[in-house]
């Protein structure tokens, strides 16, 4: 083998190994654009609420991660847009028991919740 054939087979391993990064790079940042947060308002008071939302919703397929926040009222959920979108979110925390921003609680859910996760009247 000649130096000059040593050379080309380098140059093109180097294109090739550039290419397969690049290849990397953009099925990364793909895989990454499909997972998304919303916070979702929900009258939220108790722990035993967050454990609710927490059950509820790690079922749901696509939903990633769950954060409750009950001074604000807020649901954080990340999900993947793929698989979940925010409607079926908000139904699951609807069917849950809660409201979910304007969907409101399914209504036997509601009554089923413990009377500390039902709105004060």
């Amino acid at each position: 083998m000649q130096v000059s054939d040593l050379r080309y087979n380098l140059k093109q391993q180097k294109k090739m190994k550039n290419l397969i990064l690049i290849a990397m790079l953009f099925f990364s940042s793909v895989a990454f654009s499909q997972t998304k947060i919303v916070e979702i308002k929900s009258p939220l008071q108790c722990e035993m609420c967050s454990d609710n939302i927490y059950e509820g919703l790690s079922s749901l397929k696509g939903v990633k991660a769950i954060k409750v926040y009950l001074e604000s009222q807020l649901i954080e959920v990340k999900y993947n847009s793929k698989k979940v979108d925010v409607k079926s979110i908000e139904e699951s925390i609807a069917k849950i028991g809660y409201d979910a921003n304007d969907t409101p609680a399914i209504k036997e859910s509601y009554s089923n919740l413990p009377y500390c996760c039902q709105k004060p009247e």
